[in-house]
Parts: C-alpha cells; structure tokens; sequence
C-alpha cells in the first residue's frame, strides 16, 4: 500500500475524465462505472492504487530497476514515441495489479493495458513492487 493517505472520491478524473490517480491531491477518482463489472472495477481501482504505490514509494533507483527487468529504456512517463507503450508508469501500475492478487499477469482477466511479462520475471517484479 502507499506510504500516506489517499482518497477514493466518486467524481471523474479532472484530467481527462474517467479514472484516474492525481497525486497532488492524493485521489483515486472513479465516477461512473462505464458498464463495468464489480470485478473489473476492483482491478481497476487496484491499477490506481498501483499508480499511488509508485508516486508515494518508488525510487528512481527503484524505478530504474523495474525497467531494467523488463529491458525498457524510455522515461517512466510519456515516451511512447521511444517503443514502450505502455509507459512504464501504466507497465507498473498492470503489474501490482497482478502481485496484489498474487497470480501472473496473463491469469488477470481485466487487462486496461498490452502488458505481459515473461513469467520468469514476475517474482523478482513483485519483489521489488513489495520491497516498498
């Protein structure tokens, strides 16, 4: 979990709407359930939490080290451009998804993004995601 509060508030995300996690307010925002299932929904609260993790209790050595796992050298955020896509950002935010219920990646059925590990490299990812 993060280091630190965070909020779970029913209003959509100021920043594009939907669901999203602002870290200035220390937010989960999740308005609508946009047809979503009960099970669907929890992952995706899951993924933002995820998101939470990472801005509360990630380091950048710590976020070198996820990339360099999983052998991406582009910025954590917004390089695309650069071949990694998803950032790594949402890869993270996709794999506490998976460690929080404690199954691999390709076992959770609500994906929000194309990520898949290789499955050797999920015990050393979960590792480092619960080294926090």
């Amino acid at each position: 979990m993060p280091h630190g509060p965070i909020t779970i508030s029913a209003k959509d995300c100021r920043i594009g709407g939907g669901t999203c996690y602002i870290h200035a307010d220390r937010t989960i925002y999740m308005a609508e359930d946009y047809g979503f299932s009960a099970t669907q929904r929890r992952s995706l609260l899951i993924h933002e939490i995820g998101h939470a993790v990472d801005l509360y209790n990630m380091t950048p050595a710590k976020r070198r080290q996820f990339r360099g796992l999983l052998e991406l050298y582009c910025g954590w955020t917004d390089d695309s451009w650069r071949g990694c896509d998803p950032v790594p950002a949402e890869q993270f935010a996709e794999q506490y998804v998976a460690c929080a219920y404690g199954i691999p990646r390709a076992s959770v059925a609500e994906r929000w993004y194309d990520y898949l590990p290789l499955p050797s490299l999920e015990p050393a990812l979960c590792a480092l995601i619960r080294s926090n």
